[in-house]
């Protein structure tokens, strides 16, 4: 074999590797993000459901009533920037820490919300309801 042959890649070669991996980029980003939209949104979920049963304590060891504002202050100071949390104002925590249920519904950034049941007596995020 002569001297002056290199090695290496022609240009059409790398065209077409390059296209190949552009081509499975754009099938496979959407996907990507919705997947970590979706972890998103069952992180905020999680810290939500800890502060209802926070809020659960709260109200036996202090003995007293909280109220869905106050239920609400206190998980919206723990939301990321941009989500928005509204509680049912029917949901109250008694001094014995019991929860009467209710609803929560919860807005992402982009708009999207989620409405949940809280089940009785610990107002966990019972069922989606929408």
């Amino acid at each position: 074999m002569p001297g002056y042959l290199r090695a290496g890649y022609t240009m059409l070669e790398v065209v077409v590797v390059v296209a190949i991996v552009a081509v499975a980029l754009t099938v496979s980003t959407p996907a990507l993000i919705r997947m970590i939209e979706q972890q998103r949104v069952q992180s905020v979920l999680r810290s939500i459901d800890i502060g209802l049963t926070d809020l659960r304590a709260a109200s036996q060891i202090d003995a007293r009533v909280i109220d869905a504002g106050e239920a609400e202050a206190a998980l919206a100071a723990d939301l990321p920037v941009g989500w928005y949390i509204l509680v049912d104002e029917t949901v109250t925590f008694s001094p014995a820490g019991v929860c009467n249920g209710g609803r929560l519904q919860v807005t992402t950034p982009r708009g999207r919300e989620y409405v949940f049941s809280l089940a009785r007596r610990t107002c966990s995020l019972d069922q989606r309801i929408a």
